[in-house]
Formats: C-alpha cells, sequence, structure tokens
C-alpha cells in the first residue's frame, strides 16, 4: 500500500512561499529562545553602531530598559577615551571580516556607575554576502577586574610591610624547601643578598649553626601544623652566630604551598642574659654584703622578692620565711599608719627619702629605721627598691643627751 506524500516536504520541493516564512518564523523564534538562555550578553548593531537586537543580559548590564538601548550608539555609554579605540576595531571587523580579538572597555550604567565588559565582535551579512552590521557578545568583568585590583594592592601592602617589618622574614616552597622570597633584613643579619638566597635551600647557605636545628623545626611544622617561638641559632655568611626566635605558618603563595617563616633576634637579649648571669653572683655578694636591710617588693601584689642578709639578722626572719610574704603577713609595721604613709608619698613622689619607720621584729621588740625607697625592674617585674638603715643606737644617743641636758638644766 502506497503510503501519503508529506505535505511540507512537497510544499517545499514546489517552492511554497508560505513555508519559507514558516521556516523563517520558527528560526527566529529559536534563536530568541537562545537568546533569552544565553548568560551572557549578545548584541546586534547596524554599520554605525547602534543597537538594534539584544537580550535581557544586555539591558541589565546598562541598567536601562530595551526601549532606552534601542538605537543607541555604543559611543553613548563608552567613555570618550576608550569610545575611540572600540571605534577602530569596529573598523579593522568590518575591513577584514576577521572577528576582532577581546575588546575590554568600560560601560556607563544609566545610574553613572562603572562597569567594565570583555568583548568580541563579529561582521554580520545577508543572505547576499553584504555586511548590514556587527554582532558580539559581551561578558561582565566588573568583580574579576576589582579582585585583581584588590589582590595587586595587596599585595603591594604586603611587600611594603614584609620589606618595613624589622624582622627577618621568609618564604619556603614546600615541593623543595628553596626560598622563594626573602625580606631586607634577611639578607642584612645573613649576609646574602636576595638573589643568592633565592631558588636556594638553608641547607644550601648553610644557615643553621647546628644542623640539628634544622630538624628540630621541620620535625615540630609537620608535628603541629605550625611553629611558635622554637629558639634556634643560624650562621651568618661569614659564620657569625645569629640567636633568633623563629615563628611559622603554612601558606599559598603564587599558587603553591609555602611555609612563612617570621625570625626575631634575640643576640641582645641573649647576651644580656648572659652578662646578667655572670653579673648576679656579683650583684648578690654586693646584695649580701651591705650593712643596711635591703629588700626588694613586687608592686603587683607587696610580696617580698629578695631580701638580704641584714634584713634577716636585724628582724629575726630567714629568707624562705620572707620570701614570698607581704609585710602585713610578717606584722612588721610598729604603727600601721606609718605603712600607709609611706606608701601614700611612694606614690605621689614615686621615690621615698629618709622616712623614720618603727619596724617590729620577729620577737617583738620594735625597731627604728630610716627608710628610702625607689622603683625598679626587677626580672622583668616592676617592683620596689627598700634600704633600710637602723637608728636605734642614734636615738639611744639622742634619748641620753636629752636625759643629760635635762639633769644639766635642773644643776644650773
Amino acid at each position: 500500500m502506497a503510503q501519503e506524500p508529506d505535505r511540507k516536504q512537497n510544499r517545499a520541493e514546489n517552492g511554497d512561499p508560505h513555508l519559507a516564512a514558516d521556516t523563517a518564523s520558527s528560526m527566529q523564534e529559536v534563536q530568541q529562545d537562545l537568546l533569552a538562555c544565553m548568560a551572557q550578553t549578545y548584541f546586534e548593531t547596524d554599520l554605525n553602531g547602534r543597537l538594534t537586537r539584544f537580550n535581557d543580559y544586555v539591558c541589565r548590564f546598562h541598567g536601562r530598559t530595551s526601549d532606552e538601548l534601542r538605537s543607541m550608539s555604543y559611543r553613548d555609554f563608552i567613555p570618550t577615551d576608550q569610545a575611540q579605540a572600540v571605534a577602530e576595531a569596529f573598523q579593522r571587523v568590518f575591513q577584514t571580516g576577521i572577528p576582532s580579538p577581546i575588546l575590554e572597555y568600560e560601560v556607563i550604567r544609566k545610574d553613572g556607575s562603572a562597569v567594565t565588559a570583555q568583548t568580541v565582535v563579529a561582521l554580520r551579512r545577508d543572505a547576499s554576502g553584504t555586511p548590514v552590521g556587527f554582532c558580539g557578545i559581551s561578558r561582565d568583568v566588573t568583580a574579576s577586574k576589582q579582585i585583581q585590583r584588590a589582590l595587586h594592592h595587596s599585595e603591594e601592602s604586603h611587600r611594603a610591610i614584609l620589606e618595613a617589618a624589622p624582622y627577618s622574614i621568609a618564604i619556603m616552597r614546600c615541593s623543595d624547601w628553596t626560598y622563594v622570597l626573602v625580606n631586607q633584613v634577611f639578607c642584612q643579619r645573613t649576609g646574602y643578598s636576595k638573589e643568592e638566597a633565592i631558588g636556594r635551600t638553608s641547607s644550601e647557605l648553610n644557615l643553621y649553626n647546628n644542623p640539628r636545628d634544622r630538624g628540630r623545626f621541620f620535625e615540630t611544622f609537620h608535628r603541629d601544623g605550625q611553629v611558635d617561638r622554637l629558639e634556634i641559632t643560624f650562621q651568618s655568611k661569614e659564620g657569625r652566630p645569629l640567636e633568633n626566635l623563629v615563628s611559622a605558618r603554612p601558606i599559598r603563595f603564587n599558587g603553591e604551598d609555602c611555609i612563612l617563616s617570621i625570625s626575631t633576634n634575640i643576640s641582645d637579649i641573649k647576651n644580656a642574659q648572659r652578662a646578667l648571669q655572670e653579673s648576679e653572683a656579683s650583684y648578690r655578694t654586693i646584695l649580701q654584703a651591705a650593712p643596711y636591710s635591703i629588700t626588694i617588693l613586687r608592686m603587683s601584689d607587696g610580696r617580698y622578692v629578695e631580701v638580704n642578709e641584714a634584713f634577716c639578722l636585724r628582724l629575726g626572719y630567714r629568707p624562705e620565711e620572707s620570701i614570698g610574704r607581704t609585710v602585713n603577713e610578717l606584722h612588721l609595721f610598729e604603727n600601721s599608719g606609718d605603712l600607709k604613709r609611706l606608701l601614700e608619698v611612694f606614690g605621689k613622689q614615686e621615690r621615698v627619702d629618709n622616712m623614720e619607720i618603727a619596724f617590729r621584729t620577729r620577737n617583738g621588740t620594735i625597731t627604728t629605721s630610716l627608710v628610702s625607697a625607689r622603683p625598679i625592674q626587677y626580672k622583668g617585674e616592676a617592683c620596689i627598691l627598700f634600704i633600710t638603715s637602723n637608728i636605734d643606737a642614734l636615738k639611744e644617743t639622742q634619748r641620753a643627751l636629752e636625759e643629760s641636758e635635762a639633769r644639766f638644766r635642773a644643776v644650773f
């Protein structure tokens, strides 16, 4: 049984003009659907650059309605200083028929704000091949440009901070432990230039005074994921020891896993500590040999942190009974008002000079002294240094003289 011929096929074979119109209409509908679905701006212009067709993304990008955009030229929304370059690009496309490279320019929206577009333009031709205009696809790159500018600004700021920092700062690549960045302080302390250091490892530069310290550094980093205030002695290019406190953190630098290392020079502190340790024996000898009662009280809690032998002999307390306790706990002041007066004068003048005060010894005997005080730093804490001179003999002599004078006056 013969099949009935396809009616559309017969109409097409017979050149039915209605079928051609239907096909063109269907194609336009498909194009409209495609344009509506595009997540980028699509536009068409005439040969003068005036918009003739575009999708909804163009309206959103420009902040204008389709009626406002229709027949607008690119010169109406591109800054003058950039419009000429865009016009030249359109002209090259017209002359060569080759789509443009990516054009980047700013678009001034209806509200006056500027957005950045990247666009590719091609020539449009009619059925006979005659140029009738241009078509293009644009994308909004405003956010990415802002990020690029922020990153560039951030990188400049970071480099400025890195160079201005008073610490030795270096960045090592995790894959091979080579230095990829060092700051000026690193160079000044180690004696290596940036060119000598970057691309080499700490082992190649022989930076560790004790190779075991390098192992200790990496062992700590791998175990804890960071390093905090690790005391390490490096050595300079000339072999000079460099005592440092080293901290390190993992970072991403130029797209690679790296370690940021910050080293604080503590050579001066260590030298001072050694000098203090060496002088402490001498200092204690002087303190213990002094004929005056010398004590040091911590300001934060008023407790004794140091007493000398003269203090112990005069008041009857051993050092271990005094250190860590307060004057109130030891009941040293005969008159509590004297303690208040002493603290008031010290608080106002930050010193006390030869204040007469009566103290009570461990066995209850009253002894009189002249007290002087000064603020000091002792073992890193704010303290008060007291020097007390016993005047019992002087007071006794004064009383004897007063009694003698009284007897003399009674006779004469």
